[in-house]
């Protein structure tokens, strides 16, 4: 099992509140990593991860990890070409609302792209492209 913390320090990303934060940007700003749900994510599909529409929003989209998240996916969007890196988090019970508990695994074979400013909601719904290679 990862931990979190090493999983996004792979990146250079320090979390600022490992108990609430979703995602990190690296010190010199040029990195940003976030955590996928397994269960959420689609490589196969065109858009890999796409969280919009989901039951359950209302019950997240005021959560500081959630808020935090926001201002990290619009940094991506702004100073690194959409880009960013990927933390997958799997979930002990996918089918509980809050995953207390979950493995957190780095993939940095694995790049995001955010491809336009309506890829992110003002509630933290997002959408997201794997990069091919």
């Amino acid at each position: 099992m990862a931990h979190e913390v090493e999983s996004f320090a792979r990146y250079g990303v320090t979390l600022k509140n490992v108990r609430a934060d979703w995602s990190g940007v690296s010190e010199d700003r040029k990195t940003v990593a976030v955590s996928l749900w397994a269960h959420l994510f689609e490589p196969l599909n065109d858009y890999a991860f796409d969280i919009f529409g989901v039951d359950d929003v209302a019950l997240w989209e005021g959560r500081s990890g959630n808020l935090t998240r926001l201002k990290h996916l619009h940094h991506a969007f702004d100073h690194c070409d959409g880009i960013f890196r990927v933390v997958i988090a799997t979930a002990k019970d996918p089918d509980q609302y809050v995953h207390e508990r979950a493995d957190y695994h780095p993939r940095p074979e694995l790049l995001m792209r955010i491809g336009s400013r309506s890829d992110i909601s003002d509630r933290g719904e997002f959408r997201a492209k794997l990069m091919r290679h």
